[in-house]
C-alpha cells in the first residue's frame, strides 16, 4: 500500500451573537478545524484531526502541502517511520509549534488507515479499552452576569452532568472568587469543579504571588483542579504555584511531543497534565 495524496479539509463555524465566547483572554468570535486527509492507492482513506480552532487554518492547509512531498509512495502502515521523517524534515521551522500539530493531525490519519486495513478500532491497536465508560465534563462559565452563571450551571447539573469546568482568570482575584463561590453554590459540594484561569493566553497574566494568592482564596471552595493559573512554559513558576496549595494544578493543553512534558513531570511541576492528541503530535506521542 502506498500514499498518493495529503490534503487538508478546512472547516469554520461562526458562532450566532448569543453563543460567542467572551472570557479575560479574548471574544471568540467562531471556531475552525483543519482535516488530514490521507488517500492510498488501495483505496483506503484516512482522517486526523489538525487543532486550529481560533488560529487562522490556512497556515496549516500549506504545512500540509509541504509534508505531502515528503510522504507521497511511503506506506502509510509504517507510521512511526512516517512522523520520524516529518519531524526530521521540519527541524529548521522548530518543533514547538503548529508544525508539530500537523505531524499529528496527519499522525491520526494513518492510525484511521492501519484500522481500517487491519479492520479493528485504533483502540484495540493499541491495546484495547480499559474502560467501557469515560467521565465528561461541562464545559462554560464564559463572561455573564452571576445569576445567569448560576442559571447555565444548575441546568447542566439537571442534564446529568457530575462534573463542570467554568472560566476565571480576570485581573481582580475578588472577582474570580465571587465567580467560583457562585457556581459552588450553584452546583454543589457533590459536583467536581474546575476552574480555568487561562494565564498563558492573557497579555498581562498573573504574577506567582498573585496566582498563590488567587488558590489560596479558592481553596474553601474545594476545585477538582485550578488550571492555567500560569503558562506551563516558566516551569518554576508551576512549581511554586503546586507547591503552595493543596488544589490540583492542571496544564499543558498546549504542549507539543514528550519531551515538553519530560521536564514537568519529572519535576512535579503540574499534579495534572491536560496533552491533547490533536496539538502534542498525534496518537503515537
Amino acid at each position: 500500500m502506498k500514499i498518493i495524496n495529503v490534503e487538508s479539509v478546512m472547516l469554520s463555524y461562526v458562532y450566532p451573537k448569543e453563543k460567542r465566547w467572551v472570557w479575560p483572554a479574548a471574544t471568540v468570535y467562531g471556531t475552525n478545524a483543519c482535516l488530514a486527509k490521507v488517500s492510498t492507492d488501495e483505496g483506503l482513506t484516512g482522517i486526523g484531526e489538525i487543532a486550529a480552532q481560533t488560529t487562522v487554518p490556512e497556515i496549516m492547509s500549506s504545512i500540509v502541502k509541504k509534508f505531502r512531498e515528503i510522504i507521497v509512495n511511503e506506506n502509510p502502515l509504517d507510521i512511526e517511520k512516517i512522523w520520524q521523517k516529518m519531524y526530521a524534515a521540519s527541524f529548521p521551522w522548530g518543533h514547538k509549534g503548529i508544525i508539530t500539530t500537523v505531524i499529528g493531525g496527519i499522525e491520526i490519519a494513518l492510525w484511521d488507515i492501519l484500522g481500517k486495513a487491519k479492520e479493528m478500532p485504533v483502540y484495540s491497536l493499541l491495546g484495547g479499552a480499559v474502560s467501557s465508560k469515560v467521565k465528561v465534563y461541562a464545559s462554560a462559565g464564559m463572561e455573564k452576569p452571576l445569576k445567569e452563571l448560576a442559571k447555565e450551571l444548575k441546568e447542566f447539573v439537571q442534564e446529568g452532568y457530575t462534573a463542570i469546568k467554568i472560566r476565571i482568570g480576570y485581573p481582580s482575584l475578588r472577582k474570580n472568587y465571587e465567580i467560583a463561590k457562585t457556581a459552588r453554590e450553584a452546583v454543589g459540594e457533590e459536583i467536581d469543579l474546575m476552574l480555568d484561569a487561562g494565564q498563558g493566553y492573557v497579555p498581562n497574566p498573573w504574577t506567582v504571588s498573585e496566582a498563590v494568592r488567587m488558590a489560596k482564596m479558592l481553596e474553601e471552595l474545594h476545585p477538582f483542579w485550578l488550571e492555567g493559573p500560569c503558562s506551563e512554559e516558566d516551569i518554576e513558576a508551576c512549581i511554586a504555584i503546586t507547591n503552595a496549595t493543596d488544589i490540583p494544578i492542571a496544564g499543558g493543553e498546549n504542549l507539543r511531543t514528550r519531551s515538553e512534558f519530560k521536564e514537568i513531570i519529572e519535576k512535579g511541576a503540574l499534579n495534572i497534565i491536560q496533552p491533547d492528541v490533536t496539538i502534542a503530535g498525534g496518537i503515537s506521542e
